[in-house]
């Protein structure tokens, strides 16, 4: 792998978070209580929302993984677990606005159609976002990520058996069952960052979205709510086909 960074992003919106400075819920709650010596309450949280003044959850990880599918039986579909984010707070008044994932990854660098080189076409190395709902269901499902070998089949049968299931299926799309997130660039070794921003409005941007290799999240922000935990999820599938992850970091921001 070559540790060359390509920066892409892809959003279901205009909004382009300021980089210098993140509030905590608490400043939230103080800036809209002195809003509130000027306007009134819901007028001080339309204020808030256009100024994008959102506390955030985050997770990180700095750790390589790497899967590679062979081409045949159980391990032709692998899965696994990446990023957990934190629980989002039990507080009836908070709204998701945002979710924001950056991932360092690359494909195996090699095969494929030449024409698909460096680009997001037929590629078989992949992320996919899921909604983690269960009361303890992170350590089971870390369990089933111990071995990255580990088939989708067994590993989905882990994430949505149960009553509750541990995860949220995506309603929209059942045969994934998970939402998709992004692509790698198809057999390219050079390790590449890339930034999806799912917002609350399913705006339409398939054709922007699918240009960069990347999913829309349709419904994913709109179904999130108090307890829930978002993971991302490396992919690969077919023989020879390999996920490189090196970094990934999950942003939730919600308004108050």
């Amino acid at each position: 792998m070559d540790e060359e960074t390509f920066e892409t992003t892809v959003t279901t919106s205009d909004i382009e978070l300021s980089p210098q400075y993140t509030p905590t819920a608490f400043d939230v709650s103080v800036v809209h209580r002195y809003l509130q010596h000027f306007v009134p309450t819901e007028l001080a949280y339309i204020i808030l929302d256009e100024a994008q003044y959102w506390a955030c959850l985050s997770a990180e990880r700095n750790e390589k993984l790497s899967i590679v599918a062979s081409g045949y039986g159980e391990t032709n579909n692998l899965a696994a677990y990446y990023l957990f984010s934190p629980a989002i707070p039990q507080k009836a008044e908070i709204k998701i606005q945002l979710v924001r994932f950056k991932i360092m990854s690359c494909d195996q660098g090699w095969g494929g159609n030449v024409h698909d080189q460096g680009t997001y076409n037929a590629c078989y190395s992949w992320f996919e976002a899921g909604i983690v709902r269960a009361h303890g269901a992170v350590s089971a499902l870390q369990e089933a990520s111990e071995e990255p070998g580990r088939g989708a089949a067994v590993f989905n049968k882990v994430a949505f058996s149960g009553d509750p299931p541990r995860e949220v299926m995506n309603p929209l799309d059942p045969g994934r069952k998970r939402w998709f997130l992004q692509f790698n660039a198809h057999a390219s070794s050079h390790l590449r960052t890339h930034e999806v921003l799912w917002t609350k409005d399913d705006n339409d941007v398939q054709a922007r979205a699918r240009e960069r290799g990347a999913g829309t999240g349709d419904g994913f922000v709109g179904r999130l709510t108090q307890g829930d935990r978002v993971a991302i999820i490396a992919r690969a599938q077919y023989g020879g086909w390999a996920n490189h992850v090196s970094n990934a970091k999950i942003e939730i921001f919600y308004s108050l």
